[in-house]
């Protein structure tokens, strides 16, 4: 039994939380906000009948997130029978050998980056079991796999730039603009990427020569073994990856809202109402996929499966392997489907309840005058049962816009960064269930290489927020 706990510790951590918000929904009503007032708050409490269904409506409410890792776990079981991708990794992996620093810097930099300025953040994790494998072949561990992939899809949401990922609503019901405060979001950026970096090279540095970590690379989720095609080309592979990091780029950064840049949005225009004798030929084999940067999670997922057949044809892999092999990957990532379906479990309790204003009327009202601690405890809680940040914003929004106009700027930068700081810990936090559970690191393992950097970037934040606030 305690080893099963131990291999189960994340399935156990959310099902906790899942177990919380279900009691709470016993002892906190719910109620939303109208302006600063909290409307009529009543109870509603989770049964047996609401409690079974709640998973399927996050499922329901999600499946577009759960299907991409799914996706991702197709197309990689399909890449590791391939020698042309086996021979990529070993040898990107040698040519960074005594260079390992470097390349961990420039992954957390590369996935840190994309998520601050784009409008989808997921996209770039389709990389990182490529970007974990080459690790494990250079001997530098799960952890250190996970932190430069997955956490650093984490340290970009606590500098937030240009992405409107999650903003939204803060934007609509705040006034605020993707350009506001960016000024500060951006320095928060710098120092976070500063400071993780710094802890990141000192865990190398103290762990690199321990046994266990070089035996790590025999437990990668997606084994890369040795070659057995000497003659295969890596070439193509690296192409098939160019174009996917293009698509990443292009289909996900918010061009028109952030960027103010028409030319994707004019030219899909044009060319789903190009005619091909007297027909839109382009808008029937395009289908109904919106222009760069308006591309969902499903867009992705299926030029994955595309790309696992691209492949195949690639390598030369038969189509009966390619069946098998692709349910393998399925099946490999099916536990961390399960997670996110835990973790939307509680947003749909936060939803169908809406305790959190409550909650937060509670903080708020401990205080006059705005105090950027008592508003950052009310992110962590909001972070932690809310899930969906984009959620937060809609229930939160209106009630910080008219119960403190003037600390708006503060407001919109304690939310974004607390709650990027939250998500290192958060066991409701997507990313992190995602990458811890990809690559098999426990819970307890990644409390241990994450709480100096989170205790550090928590002072930090909190003395940013004191002296935009007083001073």
């Amino acid at each position: 039994m305690k080893n099963m706990l131990k291999r189960h510790d994340l399935l156990k951590l959310v099902s906790i939380v899942c177990l919380i918000a279900f009691i709470l929904t016993w002892i906190i009503p719910g109620g939303a906000f109208s302006g600063t007032e909290l409307g009529a708050t009543q109870f509603s409490r989770f049964g047996l009948d609401e409690i079974f269904r709640a998973p399927f409506y996050g499922l329901s409410y999600y499946l577009p997130t759960i299907l991409f890792f799914l996706a991702i776990g197709l197309f990689y079981g399909v890449l590791t029978v391939s020698d042309n991708y086996i021979k990529m990794v070993l040898k990107l992996a040698k040519l960074f050998k005594g260079k390992e620093i470097v390349f961990v810097i420039l992954s957390t930099l590369l996935f840190a980056i994309y998520a601050s300025v784009s409008g989808e953040i997921l996209p770039i994790l389709i990389f990182a079991p490529f970007i974990i494998s080459v690790m494990l072949n250079m001997n530098l561990g799960k952890v250190v796999g996970v932190a430069s992939t997955f956490g650093a899809l984490m340290l970009g949401l606590i500098g937030p730039t240009y992405t409107t990922y999650g903003i939204g609503f803060f934007h609509q019901f705040m006034g605020t603009e993707v350009t506001t405060a960016i000024g500060m979001r951006a320095l928060i950026f710098v120092i976070a990427f500063v400071l993780y970096s710094v802890f990141m090279i000192l865990y190398i540095k103290k762990h690199k020569k321990d046994k266990e970590i070089k035996e790590e690379k025999k437990c990668d989720t997606f084994l890369v073994s040795d070659v057995n095609n000497k003659d295969a080309k890596v070439w193509p592979m690296i192409v098939v990856f160019v174009l996917l990091f293009a698509l990443t780029i292009l289909g996900y950064f918010d061009w028109k809202g952030s960027f103010n840049l028409d030319v994707f949005n004019n030219f899909h225009q044009w060319l789903i109402e190009l005619e091909v004798g007297s027909q839109t030929l382009f808008y029937y084999l395009i289908g109904n996929v919106g222009a760069f940067g308006n591309w969902d999670l499903y867009t992705i997922s299926y030029i994955l499966i595309i790309a696992a057949l691209v492949i195949k044809l690639i390598s030369g892999i038969k189509f009966d392997d390619l069946i098998t092999n692709m349910g393998n990957g399925f099946k490999k990532l099916s536990n961390t489907a399960l997670l996110v379906v835990l973790a939307y479990t509680v947003f749909v309790v936060s939803y169908s309840t809406y305790i959190v204003p409550n909650i937060t009327n509670f903080f708020e009202n401990l205080v006059e005058a705005f105090n950027p601690i008592i508003t950052s405890i009310v992110v962590i809680v909001s972070s932690i049962l809310n899930v969906d940040f984009g959620f937060t914003g809609f229930s939160l929004g209106s009630f910080y816009a008219a119960q403190y106009p003037d600390m708006i700027n503060n407001i919109l930068v304690i939310f974004t960064s607390i709650n990027g700081l939250v998500s290192f810990v958060a066991p409701t936090s997507i990313v992190l269930l995602a990458g811890l559970s990809y690559a098999n690191v426990s819970y307890k393992d990644w409390i241990k290489f994450i709480w100096k950097f989170l205790l550090a970037m928590l002072a930090v934040l909190l003395i940013i927020f004191v002296v935009l606030t007083y001073l």
